[in-house]
């Protein structure tokens, strides 16, 4: 039995993609799988980054036919040149992380990098193998991209992270990641690794429509956090406001709980919130949705421009359509199979409003690209899909 061991820096041990989909495929198809997570303050955080003071406390424990390994990463932060020069010069790391350790000792078949900062460990624990003459491969997988151009580095220091994820695509097997655009970019950099497509979909679930009476509110869904560059809660008020000035509109959020005290009297009943749900009950949440909301601030993140979030998959999974502000990769989607909405680029609170009168007033629009997406899902997209992929270079990776 081949042992995977999974290498996650910033992200919590119950992250969808990480644990729910590719640990338990790995595990269905016959791996050994270990996942060496981060805590915070001693202690394992959920999704929403609460942390978790009454359960999981061990450092060391088995959940759902995965191995999990806790630790407690360094306060320190590391010096990029300094780590430039270890790679360039083919040197172990002499400070090595609690990750890092941890992950030798495990010593496992192939290593799975979930960031570029885990990356870095996974490069140091094959070299460190390797000269006790232990070969693995290594994994990247690339949820979003590291480093963004728009974000507000120093010239010095994006300079330095560039150069360091090019000497670690010398030192990988293959990546994963999650839109067109990032291969793009990658391959752009001069990366000859494979670099596989993993889209951040849910399995595919019986769905069953239920019709709605015509005068019923329509139901814009948002799934996840409400922060100000993905999910402005300001804004997800002044839309419901301004809209129901001429329509009945509801908004139901599925994870994070507005402040009902931030919210005004007069379309307080308006704005439900279910709170955190597990993994598993949030299709069923989706239910009574009619449109998928999602908010980006593209201009200071080509991230968010090419992003592919596991929210826009939950929706068109459950015959959803989205509601998205021109993007790359989305707005690509969106005009290939017909399945949503684009706005404007500004994502404008007007452009919101006014589109959400005309599916309102025009239900046959929304019901026709909900179907349209969910077709895509079934044929091509579901992780029942995915998996395949994760399978077939996996199998390529092993192969002697």
């Amino acid at each position: 039995m081949k042992h995977i061991c999974f290498l996650v820096a910033e992200h919590p041990f119950l992250d969808a993609r990480i644990f729910q989909k590719e640990a338990k495929s790995l595990v269905r198809q016959g791996y050994k799988v270990t996942l060496i997570v981060p805590r915070r303050k001693g202690r394992l955080f959920d999704t929403s980054g609460q942390l978790l003071m009454d359960q999981f406390l061990e450092q060391s424990f088995e959940y759902e036919g995965v191995h999990f390994l806790a630790y407690d990463p360094p306060k320190q932060k590391r010096q990029l040149a300094r780590q430039v020069s270890l790679l360039k010069a083919g040197k172990l790391e002499s400070m090595p992380s609690p990750c890092m350790d941890l992950a030798v000792s495990v010593e496992a078949d192939l290593y799975h990098a979930h960031e570029f900062v885990s990356c870095y460990d996974g490069v140091m624990v094959k070299r460190a193998l390797k000269s006790k003459g232990k070969e693995v491969k290594l994994v990247y997988d690339s949820h979003e991209l590291v480093p963004d151009p728009l974000e507000p580095y120093s010239q010095r220091v994006f300079q330095q992270m560039t150069t360091l994820l090019k000497e670690l695509f010398l030192e990988v097997d293959t990546i994963f990641t999650v839109s067109s655009s990032i291969k793009n970019y990658y391959q752009e950099l001069g990366c000859t690794k494979p670099i596989d497509i993993l889209y951040n979909s849910p399995f595919l679930m019986p769905i069953e429509q239920v019709e709605k009476h015509h005068s019923s509110p329509l139901v814009l869904g948002y799934i996840g956090t409400l922060t100000i560059n993905k999910g402005d809660a300001s804004k997800l008020i002044e839309i419901v406001k301004r809209a129901n000035q001429t329509i009945p509109l509801q908004a139901l959020i599925i994870g994070d709980r507005m402040e009902t005290e931030s919210i005004p009297d007069t379309i307080r009943k308006n704005i439900r919130s279910t709170g955190w749900l597990p993994y598993e009950r949030i299709a069923m949440a989706c239910a009574t949705i009619d449109v998928g909301w999602i908010e980006l601030n593209t201009s200071n993140a080509l991230n968010r421009m090419y992003s592919m979030p596991n929210k826009f998959f939950s929706y068109l999974e459950r015959g959803i359509p989205p509601i998205v502000p021109s993007s790359k990769d989305m707005s690509d989607f969106i005009n290939t199979y017909e399945c949503g909405f684009i706005i404007d680029k500004s994502g404008s609170v007007d452009a919101y409003v006014e589109k959400l009168i005309d599916l309102y007033r025009h239900p046959s629009k929304r019901l026709l690209a909900g179907q349209n997406g969910r077709n895509a899902i079934e044929t091509t997209y579901s992780w029942d899909r995915m998996e395949q992929r994760l399978y077939e270079r996996y199998a390529q990776l092993f192969q002697v």
